[in-house]
């Protein structure tokens, strides 16, 4: 029996005792990315699994570096309290449990077990990979009793206009994001101190930054640079991720110093007026145009905080 994943009201109500305490926490969501990584073995790795490595990290990134990188993120998703998992991998059938890599027509019979969205149903075969990876590493490695949601939680609490009530009420946060835009954007919608952390884009994005000249490696270049930051006391600082894989590691150290860390991941992206992630607006918000799926997210300032915060409060026993 799979454990259930919490709703965005019980997940509303895990992040607000999580602030409300500031002590450590942390909030880490997988996709295929992790599961790419989660399934990486030098034995067996593919042509196709190095190419996609390498769109993410950059031409230079090797084995060992990868197996670092897999050993990071299991160590995050160890002491993670909140894990967001896809839906469509954790309620996949049960007739997928079984399956291997090298089982015949495995792309299919997989592809088949998944609760896809439906602009996902015919997903390439790396893709299929991938979400394999994910899949199996949740049926062996998942914590029984760890809280559990969709990973695209994030999106309907934004849809509520959650994030900026719990962002305005802590007053500061830490921004890890590639953007060099989005931290004015926090100070000037909700009038909050920002500290940002910046970092580069993905490996294939990169040039879309004109101020950022490559010479940094995203690993282990800007993942040392990191950590060496946010590896000090943190005293309940509310901190905003969105920087992929590595993403994970910096949440489990800043949960390990007394932050709270919340892997918001592509959300981030939508503050900042940029829509990537066409797929998941498809789905929660199908009737915008692919391009402007993200307006909804976006921010805005919040109105009748104090009253917001004292009806949580009673709902759920702050």
């Amino acid at each position: 029996m799979r454990d259930p994943l919490l709703g965005s009201d019980e997940v509303s109500q895990v992040l607000l005792r999580a602030a409300k305490r500031r002590t450590g926490f942390s909030f880490v969501r997988l996709g295929d990315s992790e599961g790419a990584l989660l399934l990486y073995d030098p034995k067996t790795a593919t042509e196709k699994d190095y190419e996609y490595f390498h769109w993410m990290f950059g031409p230079d990134v090797d084995p060992d570096m990868l197996i670092q990188l897999a050993r990071q993120l299991r160590a995050a998703l160890a002491t993670a309290d909140l894990i967001g998992n896809r839906d469509d991998v954790w309620l996949a059938d049960a007739s997928a449990y079984e399956l291997k890599l090298t089982d015949p027509d495995f792309t299919n019979r997989f592809r088949r077990s998944l609760k896809l969205r439906e602009v996902e149903k015919s997903l390439e075969d790396h893709a299929v990979r991938r979400l394999f990876g994910l899949h199996r590493w949740s049926l062996t490695n998942m914590r029984h009793g760890v809280s559990l949601c969709s990973s695209w939680v994030p999106y309907d609490l934004a849809l509520q206009h959650f994030w900026e009530r719990l962002i305005v009420s802590a007053k500061s946060v830490t921004l890890i994001h590639c953007s060099p835009t989005l931290p004015d954007r926090l100070r000037q919608v909700l009038g909050v101190e920002v500290q940002h952390i910046r970092i580069p884009d993905m490996a294939a994005h990169r040039d879309r930054w004109t101020d950022d000249d490559g010479t940094e490696s995203i690993y282990p270049g800007s993942y040392e640079r990191v950590q060496k930051t946010i590896d000090t006391p943190q005293g309940g600082r509310l901190v905003l991720i969105g920087a992929g894989i590595p993403g994970k590691a910096y949440a489990a150290t800043i949960r390990r110093q007394g932050g709270v860390a919340l892997d918001l991941g592509g959300l981030l992206d939508a503050w900042d007026d940029r829509a990537t992630r066409p797929l998941v607006f498809a789905t929660k918000t199908p009737a915008r145009e692919p391009s402007r799926g993200h307006e909804p997210y976006m921010l805005q300032k919040p109105s009748r905080l104090t009253s917001w915060m004292s009806a949580l409060s009673q709902r759920f026993y702050l």
